[in-house]
């Protein structure tokens, strides 16, 4: 989906699939070949969730295994970063802000291949 004005007219609601009137989201899977330093990934974490306008959160981890009867649909991939942001417009923002540039220079400086990544928008659920 576009990020065009043509429904830039839809007023937001929860279910709205509309990158410009909800939430956006993007997942990135990294498979990264050796240990990051811990403290210098903290320090471009918390660079890119202080300076990045239209942040709403951002997460980052390494892979979890907790069942081994599982099929593994990773591909292999090591690590997650994952962002939510308050609309398309600021996830475009978010691409190329330099904060987020330099940690994702960091991180590819560690990868094995090119990062698998997914941006969606967020629908909204109530349990």
């Amino acid at each position: 989906m576009g990020l065009d004005a043509a429904n830039s007219k839809e007023e937001a609601h929860e279910k709205s699939l509309n990158p410009l009137v909800n939430s956006v989201c993007q997942c990135t899977h990294l498979k990264l070949k050796g240990p990051l330093q811990l403290e210098k990934l903290c320090e471009l974490l918390k660079r890119v969730r202080t300076s990045v306008p239209g942040l709403i959160e951002l997460h980052f981890g390494e892979r979890m295994t907790l069942s081994t009867n599982k099929t593994d649909s990773a591909e292999g991939n090591t690590h997650a970063l994952f962002s939510r942001h308050q609309n398309g417009h600021y996830l475009r923002m978010y691409q190329i802000h330099p904060a987020r540039m330099d940690l994702m220079n960091y991180l590819m400086s560690t990868a094995e291949r090119p990062a698998t990544v997914v941006d969606f928008v967020n629908v909204t659920s109530s349990l």
